[in-house]
């Protein structure tokens, strides 16, 4: 709870926390290389029943025995889903009177848009239209269930899989699905992306981001996000800040992080949701939440997007977000070279400072007489603005000052 007894105290002590906002984390995967480039079909590597260590068309996978096949299992394709997912909502520069909105539809969806109103019917709503942008998502290789399909592939005396330039296996021993694998197995759990070589493929679909204005002060408004022609999801709800609040609270989480190789074996996705959930019976009165960062393990991959929202979509319709971008909210698959700079902002509607978008964006906004402060630290890259590679380069700090300033 942030009591709001004088507007400096209120501002200093947000102000020291948000400072720290920039999301990042460490774990044993961090840096580690699976090879240049993005991974590469492995159909035309040499498929033998040769295992590492292992013999008659098994291999152990961490702690267990999995039986391998020569051929690949077929890659089933994505299923088109138009009706509203992933669904965001954001908290915009000025939650007072607007509330910001984010989801995904395969395809461009005519009319799409946001529905507002002050009856939990819907009566009358403000309709706000969305803006569609065609983007390229990268799926995990699946098969007809669902599990997903890996390859048993050689590797070096330090267990690194051994790849070619372009990301192809050098020599494959047979193909699993993780629907062999379960919890116990705390190797795989814990590094998966380590023991299993995956494969992504591509997938066009459309992000929606729209944002509701001219909203009333301390006001609770219902909402629906969609379409005529495909529908509208579930009812949600979220109240507008007021500037004379004396108290107010909000949900801090964080590192929800979800892996792609956990999301058969034991789905983090569904930890985060619960915990959510939890923190929502704790603090009921929250007006909204703050995620500092790593809302997924690996960016590149689509499913742990999927995951993460679409689990939590039951609170993520009932509370406005503040979302930080973290170190994992633009790594590529197998932590390789290059980054996914756009993830994070695909999958979000939070305000975008400058036009700079380098693995998420920084912003600000007051809330009942508080000020944020939400600092991008995967602004790290060495640049003419960070010639030293700062958690931050200087366009950012200089705005970070200048903010800060304004609002004392």
């Amino acid at each position: 709870m942030v009591e709001n007894q004088t507007a400096n105290r209120s501002l200093i002590a947000v102000t020291i926390c948000a400072l720290l906002l920039g999301g990042c984390s460490t774990s044993a995967n961090d840096g580690a290389a699976g090879g240049d480039g993005a991974a590469a079909s492995a159909d035309s590597a040499a498929v033998t029943q040769e295992t590492n260590g292992g013999h008659d068309g098994t291999a152990e996978i961490g702690s267990q025995t999995v039986e391998l096949s020569a051929e690949k299992p077929e890659v089933a394709p994505v299923a088109k889903n138009n009706e509203p997912n992933r669904i965001a909502m954001n908290l915009p520069e000025d939650p007072s009177t607007q509330m910001s909105f984010n989801w995904y539809t395969t395809d461009d969806v005519p009319g799409s848009m946001v529905r507002v109103s002050t009856d939990a019917g819907m009566a009358e709503p403000l309709e706000f239209p969305a803006e569609t942008t065609e983007v390229t998502s990268e799926y995990a290789e699946r098969d007809k269930d669902g599990f997903y399909i890996y390859a048993d592939i050689a590797t070096n005396d330090d267990g690194d899989f051994l790849l070619d330039d372009d990301g192809t296996p050098q020599e494959v021993h047979g193909y699993f699905t993780d629907a062999q694998l379960d919890r116990s197995n705390t190797e795989w759990t814990s590094s998966g992306s380590d023991l299993g070589f995956l494969e992504l493929h591509e997938v066009t679909e459309h992000t929606n981001k729209a944002t509701a204005t001219g909203l009333e002060p301390g006001t609770e408004y219902f909402f629906e996000v969609g379409s005529e022609e495909e529908g509208f999801s579930e009812v949600g709800s979220f109240r507008t800040s007021a500037a004379d609040s004396e108290e107010f609270s909000f949900i801090h989480y964080t590192d929800t992080q979800n892996a792609y190789w956990n999301a058969n074996v034991n789905n983090e996705a569904a930890y985060g949701a619960n915990t959510l959930e939890l923190a929502r019976e704790t603090a009921p009165k929250a007006l909204f939440a703050l995620h500092t960062g790593d809302f997924v393990e690996t960016a590149a991959v689509e499913d742990e997007w999927v995951d993460n929202l679409d689990m939590s979509q039951d609170s993520n319709l009932q509370l406005p977000h503040a979302y930080t971008p973290g170190n994992h909210d633009e790594y590529r698959l197998r932590y390789q070279n290059g980054k996914n700079l756009e993830s994070f902002n695909n999958h979000t509607n939070v305000p975008i400072t400058n036009d700079a978008v380098t693995g998420g964006s920084y912003y600000s906004f007051d809330h009942s007489g508080a000020h944020f402060v939400i600092l991008n630290t995967n602004d790290n890259k060495e640049s003419e603005d960070n010639l030293e590679q700062g958690a931050i380069g200087q366009e950012q700090m200089e705005w970070a000052k200048q903010d800060i300033a304004q609002a004392r």
